[in-house]
């Protein structure tokens, strides 16, 4: 059997964004070989993602706690390594320690059987940046806002290429990432999910960073390169590989929560834009002051300014930490990680 990569296509989008109201955005453009739904950022920024500088980077001062645990137990084994820090999608900087309490930095990988699953069913693809994700002043930036680098130089169209490594912050695993394939453009659960794939005797954990919008099923994954290369995908253009197993597991990141500003055209921070990375669970909630964000394309919208002020997230398992938003709109640390205990 061989394997087919299907091609990214860039969609254009607006977003009209200001200080005290959610912004909005229009999605046009794409082709059949589309490989993620795109997200908007600010004015003038083409492909819905930011095209100002994409190389800061942060620690920030940030306090919290966890607010809510589940009960459980967490197996499994880990993969990968992560910084915990921001780098590429915020603008500006910040110091300072992180205090407060911090559970669950994501030693596990425990078995979250809510969460999306294929048993022996899904397919898996390849894709790399360079052919269509948009570019972020020196990187790539991809549809949950994670930012990412190309090194060395693809060629032809198969998996299996050493020639170049692809790279994304801010995930336990920064060469082992993939998009996956959501209906609504708008849905929170995916971005930050981790996949445990099992395929032709080899597994290992995938974070998803993109939106995979003409995959041909929900067990269908579109790995990184070096992702696809571990599990074995190096035949040329064609068909998907089938027959994959895949489940929901935790995320065995380090450190805490990672607060990451959406930019405008710009490269500025829009205020009150922001993705949350490097977590054990997807975020499916956030609310700061008792007003709740609205998830819009990969970034949560609280339309207005929270720059150093308490947030609540919510995890797709349902519990919640609550840390602080670093002062100056500038990415760095929530000072807080959720649970890493699957119910």
């Amino acid at each position: 059997m061989t394997l087919r990569v299907l091609g990214r296509s860039i969609a254009i989008l607006v977003l009209t964004a200001c200080s005290g109201a959610a912004g909005s955005g229009l999605l046009a453009g794409g082709d059949a070989g589309s490989r993620e739904a795109d997200s908007p950022s600010g004015p003038d920024a083409t492909a819905g993602r930011d095209s100002g500088a994409a190389s800061s980077s942060s620690s920030g001062s940030s306090s919290g706690s966890v607010s809510a645990s589940s009960s459980g137990s967490s197996s499994g084994s880990s993969s990968g390594s992560s910084s915990g820090s921001s780098s590429g999608s915020g603008s500006g900087s910040s110091s300072g320690s992180s205090s407060g309490s911090s559970s669950g930095s994501g030693g596990g990988s425990c078995d979250w059987g809510a969460g999306p699953t294929d048993d022996g069913n899904g397919e898996l693809t390849c894709y790399w940046f360079s052919q269509g994700t948009t570019p972020a002043g020196g990187g790539y930036k991809t549809a949950c806002g994670y930012i990412g680098t190309e090194s060395g130089s693809p060629s032809g169209g198969s998996c299996g290429q050493t020639s170049f490594t692809d790279s994304v912050t801010n995930i336990a695993n920064p060469i082992y990432f993939a998009a996956y394939k959501d209906d609504d453009a708008q849905h929170p659960m995916n971005c930050g999910l981790c996949a445990e794939i099992s395929y032709g005797g080899h597994t290992l954990t995938a974070t998803i960073v993109d939106d995979c919008a003409t995959c041909d099923d929900t067990g269908h994954l579109d790995l990184s390169m070096s992702a696809a290369d571990a599990l074995g995908l190096t035949q040329a253009t064609g068909d998907p590989h089938s027959g994959v197993t895949w489940r929901s597991v935790s995320c065995p990141v380090t450190g805490n929560i990672v607060v990451s500003y959406n930019l405008d055209g710009g490269g500025n921070p829009v205020p009150g834009q922001i993705y949350f990375q490097n977590v054990v669970f997807p975020v499916t909630g956030a609310t700061s002051g008792g007003h709740p964000a609205t998830f819009s394309y990969g970034f949560w919208d609280f339309g207005m300014n929270v720059s150093g002020q308490s947030v609540t997230l919510t995890d797709a398992t349902g519990d919640t930490v609550t840390g602080t938003i670093p002062g100056g709109n500038s990415s760095g640390s929530l000072g807080v990680q959720f649970p890493d205990v699957c119910p």
